[in-house]
């Protein structure tokens, strides 16, 4: 197919025959609604996913920093005084 034309398409049908058409003749239809309704659904549980493992994420960071602030703790506290250099 080629459409540089504005006026007329080339076209090739299935046989390999190829002819020229006026391009007023082709019709684009209207967006299929069922698939348009399962695109929106998809895109709010993938809002949902998204919004879900932000909150995991930052839990599991909170989690993180503060086993990591108590292992500091217990290290200072088993620390002897005898062996900080200031």
């Amino acid at each position: 197919m080629d459409n540089s034309e504005h006026h007329s398409w080339k076209i090739t049908n299935a046989s390999g025959r190829q002819c020229e058409v006026p391009s007023v003749c082709f019709v684009i239809p209207a967006p299929d609604v069922e698939a348009t309704e399962f695109s929106t659904r998809l895109e709010i549980q993938y809002k949902h996913l998204l919004t879900l493992w932000r909150t995991r994420h930052w839990n599991l960071k909170q989690a993180l920093s503060k086993e990591q602030v108590f292992t500091q703790v217990k290290v200072i506290k088993s620390t002897s005084p005898d062996k900080v250099s200031v």
